[in-house]
């Protein structure tokens, strides 16, 4: 999310369309119930609270600007009265509204619906601007994700992976979602935090950016395909995870990884170092103290975590692979997944049959 006025953000060229039901799960929880356009509508998106609370979180894409800052000689009154023409308002204001095209939009909105945001939309209307303010400020905005995250993880269906370490499924997804087949949900990455890492958990987003960042992903979901995350705690460092998003995550089917010991810890030792903003040590990667903490501490941790849900769920098929090499791995997950290798192929066919068991049962993750 952009978080200065020096972004180059740019807003769309022309209003885009609705998105649908059928497109994203978005269209079953719309911005329009807080009684705006969505967000990537606006050209602009201003955000009128201190800057301290901007830091903390803030919408999708907003800029910050308060009237009457350092900043602004002019002061916010003087601007409303005098409608300045847009190329005479101050900086950092007038670079912004420079971006705004006749007839795309901009929205404003304060803390919880203060006299700020209607003085400044007054003065951008007189100027044959189209504005909206966010009705109830940053309020009714907060309100608006708490309910989202209420509704929105039980709409798509999950698909968990499992590993004590949390830079190898973090690797996965990365190479899942490199394939615009697959949706998928890095929750430790967006948390700054690592399950199994010796590091302690970096800078962390405070808990509104953490699940602003959250819906935002969600809305853009389709229905129609599964959305791949890791198994995670519903402690993640400081922060908590969406008490719904985590009941979702705690009953849907779980995967496995299954690496060689050599590689696994090779890449756990790589991803320490660069968590760490170090070198990777050369040390053999199969060294025995490494190996007693990896099969001795972290893998029982996971066995306890996945225990303590309490809810029986459905495990599938163990994705095995040898090697985290982009090339090797991606190529694993085709096989495991039972995707087509062969560009050629264009009939289409349905191959779910190929993964049958004896009893007529497919072995091919869902």
């Amino acid at each position: 999310m952009t978080s200065n006025t020096n972004s180059s953000h740019q807003g769309p060229q022309h209003p885009p369309a609705p998105v649908s039901d059928i497109e994203s799960i978005g269209g079953y929880f719309h911005t329009n119930r807080i009684e705006i356009q969505d967000f990537r509508y606006y050209a602009l998106v201003v955000d009128l609270r201190p800057r301290i609370d901007f830091e903390r979180d803030h919408l999708p894409g907003a800029f910050h600007y308060v009237p009457g800052d350092p900043d602004d000689s002019s002061g916010g009154a003087r601007l409303a009265q005098e409608a300045a023409p847009r190329s005479y308002m101050p900086d950092p204001l007038g670079t912004l509204l420079a971006r705004v095209r006749p007839g795309q939009r901009v929205l404003l909105y304060c803390t919880s619906g203060e006299p700020t945001a209607r003085n400044l939309a007054a003065a951008l209307r007189l100027q044959n601007l189209g504005v909206d303010v966010l009705p109830g400020g940053w309020d009714s905005y907060r309100q608006w994700v708490r309910a989202g995250l209420e509704l929105l993880p039980r709409l798509v269906s999950w698909r968990v992976l499992a590993s004590p370490l949390g830079c190898e499924t973090s690797r996965v997804l990365d190479s899942m979602g490199a394939h615009e087949t697959h949706q998928t949900l890095d929750l430790q990455r967006m948390a700054g935090w690592t399950a199994g890492s010796r590091q302690a958990a970096g800078t962390q987003p405070s808990q509104e950016a953490f699940e602003t960042a959250i819906i935002d992903r969600l809305r853009d979901f389709s229905a129609e395909r599964p959305v791949w995350t890791s198994f995670v705690p519903r402690q993640l460092g400081a922060l908590e995870l969406p008490p719904a998003l985590g009941d979702a995550i705690a009953v849907s089917p779980l995967y496995r990884l299954d690496v060689p010991l050599p590689e696994r810890l090779r890449h756990w030792r790589h991803s320490d170092a660069e968590d760490a903003g170090e070198p990777a040590s050369g040390q053999d990667v199969a060294d025995e103290m490494l190996a007693a903490t990896l099969l001795g501490e972290l893998a029982p941790d996971l066995e306890a975590q996945v225990s303590a849900v309490g809810i029986s769920r459905r495990e599938l098929p163990v994705l095995a692979f040898d090697s985290f090499e982009p090339a090797a791995l991606s190529a694993a997950i085709r096989a495991w997944l039972g995707e087509e290798d062969d560009a050629d192929d264009e009939d289409g066919e349905d191959r779910a049959d190929e993964g049958e068991d004896e009893d007529g049962e497919s072995s091919r993750p869902a």
